[in-house]
């Protein structure tokens, strides 16, 4: 089974180029804050909202939804090719629904899990 997912990151959000890792600091953080500082009317990013920050919605925050964030045709091609071959740390179940496995990947996912890179389009040669 092997899962498309374009991201983005860099390394002046945080201390990783890891999407998964500023996936799940995101997620953290926004837990904190409810737990520290807002209470129960504040709602934390929950890991499709998190997943969609990552991709399309940091797209549309930087105005380049036009040209990447999604598999639209005709938009650059930045992507990694997510695998569970067994290899990593994520055991996937027949009763495992979509959301249950991006959400297994983002809190147990990490390099084992890359099949594949890809930059503008182009099968990137990585030593992973």
């Amino acid at each position: 089974m092997a899962i498309y997912m374009i991201t983005g990151t860099d390394v002046s959000g945080g201390h990783s180029v890891s999407i998964l890792d500023a996936l799940r600091r995101s997620i953290d953080n926004s837990k904190l804050m409810q737990c520290a500082m807002h209470g129960p009317d504040y709602e934390h990013i929950e890991h499709a909202e998190g997943f969609y920050l990552a991709t399309l919605g940091g797209a549309q925050v930087m105005g380049m939804e036009e040209k990447i964030g999604n598999f639209i045709v005709g938009k650059e091609f930045d992507a990694l090719v997510i695998t569970f071959d067994g290899e990593g740390p994520i055991d996937i179940f027949e009763v495992d629904s979509p959301s249950d496995i991006v959400e297994k990947l983002l809190y147990c996912g990490d390099d084992r899990n890359i099949a594949e890179v890809y930059v503008s389009g182009q099968k990137a040669n990585t030593a992973l």
